[in-house]
């Protein structure tokens, strides 16, 4: 996008590239995409429309539907991590100046959180199956 000087090509290819984002982060992590239809409001397309006409303005679209779909990311989805890791990157190229490591101790964290989790669920089970062992039969 930073090569294109012409400003009617570069709002030809931004215009849709807001959209798709914009559309991506109404819909990741919605369960109404299974229920009925889920879109962006007029009023909103439109402001992304007229907003998209500069690199600077196109990169804080892409800045802010990044950071959406970022805290729609369920702690227990397997590709947490790569999620993450993804809308890091993108939000490292959009804007320079924003913090890396904050999002990759958040990532950490999160896959911390989801190890735990995972050693949680696995000794539950080995004392359920221990309890049903060695507990007498009662029927």
């Amino acid at each position: 996008m930073s090569r294109l000087k012409n400003r009617s090509v570069f709002n030809f290819c931004s215009i849709p590239q807001v959209m798709a984002i914009g559309t991506l982060a109404r819909c990741y992590n919605n369960h109404g995409v299974f229920t009925g239809v889920v879109k962006i409001r007029k009023g909103e397309a439109v402001r992304m429309m007229m907003e998209a006409t500069s690199m600077d303005l196109f990169k804080r679209i892409m800045a802010q539907c990044t950071q959406e779909i970022g805290s729609k990311i369920p702690f227990l989805d397997p590709t947490a991590i790569e999620t993450l890791q993804v809308s890091q990157r993108i939000m490292s190229l959009c804007s320079p100046d924003w913090a890396a490591s904050s999002s990759l101790e958040r990532i950490e964290s999160r896959a911390g959180f989801l190890g735990t989790v995972k050693r949680l669920g696995a000794a539950f089970l080995l004392l359920a199956m221990t309890w049903s062992l060695f507990s007498p039969n009662f029927s």
